[in-house]
Order: structure tokens, then C-alpha cells, then sequence
């Protein structure tokens, strides 16, 4: 029996994640790593996503994307996790789902629940202990909002009402994730 069609409101952001199946290893180093994102960036495009943070792990990844159309999420995970699938099973030389199922999504209507869920998907290799800070870790879109370091992230109304200029936004959430631990966001 095939999945209910899912429908996410254009314009409102969602919090996309996927799991591993069985809790395996899905991003073994770093061109599956590089290869995944260059798959989300390709096709977000393409599916009028924006992607606004990320944060991937050996076993999952976090997506924080706003659709520009209702079918624009299903249409880019779709190409997205089974690219990553037909890579990984290629380069693995294995067959099969790599995923433990249909990826997830939580639709976010709350400014301060949207702020939340970045620092979550940013500070979860802190929380998993993998490293101490959110800066070392590679593999997410912290830099970007703590540093300025991306060039290909969209932007949103949300982060950028943190302070009138990038150094002003940059500061305000660097000392918003400062404790390590994701938790509640405090709005100014």
C-alpha cells in the first residue's frame, strides 16, 4: 500500500530528518559526507527547497529547508535519499534501503521553535559527544551561522532578525549556542 502523499506549506519551514537502518552507518568519511551534501544542494535547488541549516552524522541527518511548494519537500528528499542510496550501495558495493524508513519532517510555525531546531541540528555532535564544540565539527551548517562561512545556504527571516548586520547575527547566536546543549531559544 503506498504512503499517504505528504503536503508541507509553502513558505513554512520543516525539520527533515533521516535515520540509518538498524542504526548503521550511512556516512562512513569524507566523500560520503561531501557527496550527500553536494546531492542536498543539487537538489533543493532544483525542487525549489531552501535550505537554511543542516547537520550530518554518521548514522542520520537533520535538515532545516522551507518549501517554495507543497510537493517541494517530498519531490527533493525523493531524489536526495535514493541518489545517496545509489551512491553509498555502489561505492559499498552492497544492494538495498539504507534508511530505517520515510524520512521525517516536523512542520515549524513558531519563530522561537524555528531557532530551536537550528541550534538542535547544529549542536547535535556536542550532544552526542563526538566533539566539544559545535565549530569543530565539520559536518554542519554551524560555521555558517556562528562565522558566516557558507555560500550556499539560504537565508531566513528568523536568523536574520537576530541583529541588523551578519557580525550582529553571528554574535547573538554564537552566545546562544554557547552552553553546548541544544535547548530552548531565547528571542530578543
Amino acid at each position: 500500500m503506498p504512503h499517504p502523499r505528504r503536503v508541507f506549506p509553502a513558505g513554512t519551514s520543516a525539520h527533515i530528518y533521516q535515520r540509518a537502518l538498524n542504526g548503521g552507518v550511512v556516512f562512513a568519511d569524507t566523500d560520503d559526507f561531501g557527496t550527500f551534501l553536494a546531492f542536498v544542494r543539487e537538489y533543493t535547488v532544483d525542487t525549489a527547497v531552501r535550505v537554511h541549516g543542516f547537520g550530518v552524522m554518521n548514522t542520520h541527518y537533520h535538515l532545516l529547508a522551507t518549501p517554495d511548494a507543497a510537493d517541494a519537500i517530498p519531490r527533493a528528499m525523493q531524489r536526495i535519499d535514493g541518489a545517496y542510496t545509489k551512491y553509498f550501495n555502489k561505492k559499498h558495493a552492497r544492494s538495498g534501503t539504507i534508511w530505517g524508513g520515510r524520512y521525517k519532517a516536523k512542520i515549524i510555525e513558531d519563530d522561537r521553535y524555528w531557532l530551536t531546531a537550528l541550534r538542535y541540528i547544529e549542536l547535535n555532535p556536542v550532544a552526542a559527544g563526538i566533539v566539544d564544540g559545535a565549530a569543530e565539527y565539520r559536518w554542519s551548517s554551524f560555521l555558517a551561522h556562528a562565522a558566516g562561512a557558507s555560500t550556499w545556504l539560504a537565508s531566513h527571516p528568523i536568523y536574520d532578525a537576530l541583529g541588523s548586520t551578519p557580525e550582529e547575527r553571528q554574535a547573538k547566536y554564537r552566545l546562544a549556542c554557547a552552553c553546548g546543549v541544544p535547548q530552548e531559544f531565547e528571542l530578543p
